[in-house]
């Protein structure tokens, strides 16, 4: 259905459960929770999605004394 491609916007990884909820045909309203990403569905048909370009993304692992935080916006 879609061919590879390079796109622009930021994604994150809360984009996949939104992403495959549309693929499979679910509404985001049946989830007990609101979903935090956004579908990729329209970026992979060609289109753009439904948000700024900006990520925020947090890093915590046993190295690490507090938490690595990275905040991307174009």
């Amino acid at each position: 259905r879609w061919t590879p491609a390079r796109r622009r916007e930021a994604v994150s990884l809360v984009d996949v459960l939104p992403t495959l909820a549309e693929i499979a045909g679910l509404e985001a309203e049946s989830f007990v929770t609101p979903l935090d990403g956004v579908s990729l569905v329209p970026a992979l048909d060609g289109g753009t999605l439904a948000r700024p370009n900006r990520i925020a993304c947090e890093h915590l692992d046993e190295g690490t004394p507090a938490p690595r935080i990275m905040l991307r916006e174009d």
